[in-house]
């Protein structure tokens, strides 16, 4: 069941979190590599810290694994990055547990898995909600007599969180879709299991400069409803299923769950989340293949949801492309949500690892007013996804930062 030796890839706040859970379940014999290409020296601070030095081996550098021994490799690392370590993983013909998101896109994603297929290696992903207690017990407040007409989801983070003893941050290269959608997408799995889904161009509202977003869709024909914020003022986790019936609502926001009802004669609260990623871990130990069992870690559910987050980023980017035009026209002084939305298509494109300070992003600011400035009308509107794609070339940008 367990590994000979496990490989945990990211020097990150998540990464430690699964350190912790993974040591908790592992015997003393198992060898454990810390892989960091950033942060070694961090990750050793903090082993030693939490006196973890002497069953961690910490290392920029990938180690070699011996072909008669059971592998496992746990990717938690730049979402960036996911892709080059999973097809590390199945040369080395290792397990794999991977991080949301698979890779940056749905022809990657593919190909990993196809590949995984190939070589018969147990490729899986994270999707630590099927593993949720509070979750299930959302389902299972509905009635045989319940019919469900739709679920809203409202997920949303603070500028600063402390979470697990560590302060949360989240990686600026990605849209706030790329970001939360897969854990709102395995809830509403979990509670409807997707047979089919739709979605309408149109249904998103674009807020904040892309730190904040609405959108829906249609999963075996219910209207599923979603609110997802970044750099909020407090963190949110809220799920409401309206059925024929009335509402019933889970609040996951804060160390308890809160369930309340309408119609149903409840107002429980419940620990809330304690041990869906040791569970989830352990399932990835126990399983080694997608056959014989329920596959709670199919990748699949990861293709579908990197599939659908790229249907709706088409509406994502027109509406931030051309709000963006608009609101760098009337501004001349620094504006948050200006800022957002241009680091994040900074830190998409740029190819080393510079900080991007706010003076550099209103330095571009600037150059994209005079450059939007001398243009037609016309060209403002109509070709404005080309005309930022050719401000923000690479190599140009490399010259900022």
């Amino acid at each position: 069941m367990f590994p000979d030796h496990l490989v945990i890839i990211g020097g990150g706040r998540w990464a430690r979190v699964y350190i912790e859970t993974v040591i908790k379940i592992l015997p003393s014999d198992t060898l454990i590599s810390i892989i960091s290409e950033k942060n070694v020296k961090g990750m050793n601070v903090w082993a030693e810290k939490l006196c973890l030095q002497n069953r961690l081996k910490i290392s920029n550098k990938l180690p070699d694994l011996k072909k008669n021994k059971n592998n496992a490799v746990i990717i938690s690392n730049a979402a960036k990055d996911h892709a080059r370590f999973v097809k590390w993983g199945i040369e080395k013909k290792a397990k794999i547990l991977v991080e949301k998101p698979l890779a940056l896109n749905f022809n990657i994603a593919s190909q990993l898995v196809e590949l995984a297929k190939k070589d018969n290696v147990y490729l899986a992903s994270a999707h630590v909600f099927n593993f949720s207690k509070s979750i299930k017990s959302l389902k299972n407040l509905l009635g045989k007599d319940d019919s469900i007409k739709s679920i809203n989801i409202t997920w949303s983070d603070c500028t600063s969180e402390i979470r697990y003893g560590d302060k949360k941050t989240f990686d600026p290269s990605l849209t706030v879709l790329e970001d939360v959608f897969p854990h709102i997408f395995s809830i509403f799995n979990v509670i409807t299991k997707l047979k089919k889904w739709t979605y309408k161009p149109g249904n998103l509202k674009f807020l904040h400069g892309g730190s904040k977003l609405k959108a829906s869709l249609l999963i075996n024909n219910i209207l599923c409803s979603f609110e997802v914020m970044r750099n909020s003022k407090v963190r949110k986790r809220i799920v409401k299923i309206y059925t024929n019936r009335g509402f019933i609502k889970l609040n996951f926001s804060g160390e308890k769950d809160i369930f309340y009802s309408d119609y149903l004669k409840i107002n429980l609260k419940k620990t809330g989340g304690v041990g869906s990623l040791s569970k989830m871990i352990s399932y990835f130990f126990k399983y080694s293949t997608h056959q014989k069992v329920k596959n709670l870690l199919d990748v699949r559910e990861s293709l579908l949801a990197i599939k659908i987050i790229e249907c709706i980023s088409v509406d994502y980017y027109l509406s931030k492309y051309r709000w963006l035009a608009k609101e760098i026209l009337k501004n001349d002084k620094k504006n948050i949500n200006i800022s957002y939305a241009l680091r994040e298509m900074i830190e998409k494109r740029k190819t080393n690892s510079n900080l991007i300070t706010a003076k550099i992003i209103y330095s571009i600011h600037m150059r994209i007013k005079r450059e939007i400035s001398s243009l037609k009308n016309s060209i403002k509107l109509n070709k404005v996804e080309n005309f930022f794609d050719s401000i923000l070339d690479r190599n140009k940008l490399d010259l900022f930062l």
